[in-house]
């Protein structure tokens, strides 16, 4: 033994941990830093064909392209040892792993049947800081698993991601080509949601609105025949539960008018309240669009207060029936609302009642408007048409 290994022996265990981190673990493990990889694209990957469901283990020839992780030697012996003595020698092959990429962030898209939307993603309070590890690390702690696309599609994506949606997120908005870490693997749909939901297991569950959106999708397009057969293979212990989701989802869906709802952020009991207005349950069909309609008017209360939902849904049907049955109460008073888009989203919402005119000016854009200026603007015209208005002083 040289005296540089009797060196190395002598160092304790802590010092030989510090000196195998950063980038000297790069160049062991893949020949080069970071910095030097140079992104795959869909174009570059083996073309050899796969069996659905198996890993693509092969590289090419590219002197460029980052390498697959080496196998320590101690597990290779160990391997060797352990292949020798098969007769067949397929001892060797179940070691083997899938060989990883580095993919520019903007050339994976978004998986269709994902079971977590963007605004999931977006308001979980853990986001920033998983996206702010990440940019720290300048690299995923853990690959996320893609498959490829059999052509670059209409936006340039050449990969779909299948697992790994929050730290995908987060990778492109640090930078739309941050090198993404994947298993690319050629999946079926139905594989690639089996696999989605056992990733889940264990971790903080997706939205019950997300999840009951892509079980839907997933039905609507058979890549399950029922909703059996789609809890058997997702692993869900109660098929109720799944069919509940899915009709929320479907009722829901159909409403036009809920899309502006923050639906991911609302629990079960009010999901079924809206999916039985969507449906009709209960109210008369001459008065479910206006009782829709008053739903849409509190957006922003369930925005701001999600937890309470169930309430204050219930107060508002509960209003709105009270009005009904009120004998006084008429109904050519009342037209539907009118609610105004725009590209921040809600905007303005007016609604005529008993002669009254109300503005609603919504949070989405409310940042976007100067409220002095928007208010002098109602004044003026009302002074003009010869009003002597003056503001009423508060209590």
């Amino acid at each position: 033994m040289t005296q540089a290994s009797d060196s190395t022996s002598k160092r304790s265990p802590r010092k030989r941990a510090r000196a195998s981190t950063g980038n000297e673990v790069l160049k062991k493990t893949f020949g080069k830093t970071e910095e030097s990889v140079t992104p795959l694209s869909g174009s570059e990957l083996p073309a050899d064909e796969v069996v659905p469901g198996t890993p693509i283990r092969s590289a090419t020839s590219r002197t460029d392209k980052v390498e697959p992780k080496q196998v320590p030697e101690s597990t290779r012996n160990m391997v060797e040892a352990v292949s020798a003595k098969s007769s067949d020698g397929d001892a060797l092959r179940q070691y083997q792993c899938t060989t990883n990429y580095y993919i520019p962030a903007n050339k994976i898209r978004d998986w269709k049947y994902n079971d977590r939307s963007q605004e999931a993603v977006l308001s979980d309070p853990k986001f920033p800081e998983l996206k702010d590890s990440i940019e720290l690390a300048g690299r995923l702690a853990e690959a996320i698993v893609v498959r490829p696309l059999s052509s670059v599609d209409e936006d340039g994506f050449e990969f779909e991601q299948v697992i790994g949606c929050k730290r995908l997120t987060a990778c492109k908005l640090i930078s739309p080509n941050f090198p993404v870490e994947c298993s690319v693997q050629a999946l079926t749909d139905a594989e690639a949601a089996a696999l989605q939901a056992a990733e889940n297991k264990g971790r903080s569950d997706p939205p019950i609105w997300d999840r009951g959106c892509a079980w839907a999708s997933l039905l609507d397009q058979k890549v399950y025949g029922s909703v059996r057969e789609l809890a058997l293979a997702l692993g869900e212990k109660h098929e109720k539960t799944v069919a509940n989701y899915v009709r929320f989802a479907r009722y829901i869906q159909a409403e036009p008018e809920f899309r502006t709802l923050p639906l991911s952020r609302l629990a079960q009991a009010p999901l079924e309240l809206l999916a039985n207005i969507a449906k009709g349950k209960d109210v008369p069909v001459e008065e479910r669009d206006e009782l829709v309609q008053r739903i849409v008017e509190i957006e922003d209360d369930l925005r701001a207060r999600p937890e309470r939902a169930t309430k204050l849904l219930e107060k508002a049907i509960v209003k709105f029936k009270a009005e009904k049955s009120n004998s006084g109460f008429d109904n050519r008073s009342v037209e539907k609302p009118r609610v105004f888009q725009s590209e921040y989203g809600k905007t303005l919402t007016l609604t005529r009642k008993n002669g009254e005119l109300r503005m609603v000016l919504h949070a989405d854009v409310a940042s976007e408007v100067d409220h002095d200026e928007l208010e002098g603007i109602v004044v003026s015209y009302l002074r003009e048409k010869g009003l002597h208005m003056k503001e009423k002083a508060g209590k």
